[in-house]
């Protein structure tokens, strides 16, 4: 029996490099997890505001802004769920002679819309 022991802590002994190893590169990724997912957080949210608002007090939101954050909505598949609600709330509550002066703007939810419906795989085919 204390032979037994022994052998585990000789392996012990001669696995403590490699444990100590795993353990940085396990804590380095859960680092680089949080880091990632704070990012897109913040990035999303920034892309919802300038959706929604001006730089400028008193100065309209720039279209080609708007299209360019509808279709970068897309490169976030974690909020897929309320970015479709989102851009669906902004289509359903314009009529069609605003959509008519947007229509860019329009098209682009709409087609993002297309997009996020789609499964994961044709999502990442579509980008390759």
């Amino acid at each position: 029996m204390n032979d037994f022991f022994i052998q585990i802590g000789n392996f012990f002994k001669t696995a403590q490099g490699a444990i100590a190893v795993v353990i940085v590169i396990v804590g380095g990724l859960w680092q680089y997890w949080k880091f990632v997912k704070e990012w897109n957080f913040k990035n999303y949210h920034k892309l919802i505001k300038e959706l929604n608002q001006s730089d400028t007090a008193g100065e309209p939101i720039k279209l080609y802004r708007q299209v360019a954050v509808a279709y970068e909505l897309r490169n976030y598949p974690r909020y897929f769920s309320v970015s479709k609600r989102i851009l669906q709330g902004w289509l359903d509550s314009r009529d069609e002679e605003v959509k008519k002066g947007f229509s860019p703007l329009y098209k682009e939810m709409e087609l993002s819309i297309e997009f996020m419906n789609k499964n994961f795989l044709q999502c990442w085919l579509n980008k390759v």
